[in-house]
């Protein structure tokens, strides 16, 4: 997870990377407008601090609202890419010169001073980071739910996931990594490539457990994705991890939103 600034001034330079090292990011710093357009380009960035005053090319001179050119620049180069414009505060002293509606929709905050830059930042932290830390593993073979299930990881800036279509697949998956926060489940899916579909989520939900408890790790949180009904095929035997089945586009937000 990392952070582009677009910043000259060296006080607020060092304002802006404490409290960046505080909160565990990583972040690079463009001090002209062509260096960050080319930072955007290349990297995936989840924050953009701008700046408004800055030269647009190293050896220009300060344009007062190059800030203006670069959010142009930035939110036509993200929509010619179809990739999503990163989250974006502004730290200007010039900021009140600019008028609403040329920002609206498309900053997430803006300050004029060090007071206003950390209680932008505060909120920015408290609604974004949560979510982009939390790892998520999606088991899932259906393209259409696959993309539903993105679909709401993105529009509740959920971006660390994994996503396995087999339990082949899964199995090799938590061999690597088992540090899941959340798992999103189908009931049935098949057991490898191009095999029929089997009751393949009950099977990984206790062989898991089994692994879980050998290792000594927490399990993830299980929300079932599924039509099919997850507590009536358990037969009782409910797996620890499971915490509740959806199928919808609402539903999972919620479950989302409840153990997240």
């Amino acid at each position: 997870m990392k952070v582009l600034i677009v910043e000259d001034n060296k006080h607020k330079l060092r304002t802006i990377t404490d409290f960046l090292k505080q909160k565990g990011l990583e972040y690079d710093v463009a001090k002209c407008g062509v260096n960050g357009i080319e930072w955007l380009q290349e990297n995936k960035y989840i924050l953009i601090i701008l700046d408004m005053c800055f030269r647009w090319f190293e050896d220009s001179e300060l344009e007062y609202y190059a800030g203006m050119k670069f959010l142009f620049q930035a939110e036509t180069y993200c929509k010619h890419t179809k990739t999503p414009l990163p989250d974006i505060v502004i730290y200007s002293e010039l900021i009140n010169k600019i008028k609403d509606d040329q920002i609206k929709g498309i900053i997430f905050g803006k300050a004029r001073d060090e007071e206003e830059f950390y209680d932008v930042m505060q909120e920015w932290s408290e609604k974004r980071l949560k979510n982009l830390k939390t790892k998520i593993f999606i088991v899932e073979d259906e393209p259409n739910k696959i993309n539903t299930i993105k679909k709401v990881l993105k529009e509740m800036n959920f971006s660390n996931y994994v996503i396995a279509t087999c339990l082949s697949e899964a199995k090799d998956v938590l061999k690597k990594s088992y540090d899941f926060d959340i798992m999103i489940l189908d009931m049935k899916f098949p057991q490898s490539t191009n095999s029929a579909e089997t009751y393949s989520g009950i099977e990984l939900m206790r062989d898991m457990e089994k692994h879980y408890e050998i290792i000594g790790y927490p399990l993830p949180k299980t929300i079932v994705y599924s039509i099919f009904l997850f507590e009536d095929a358990c037969k009782g035997d409910i797996p620890k991890s499971y915490c509740g089945q959806t199928i919808g586009e609402m539903g999972l937000k919620e479950l989302l939103r409840q153990f997240c």
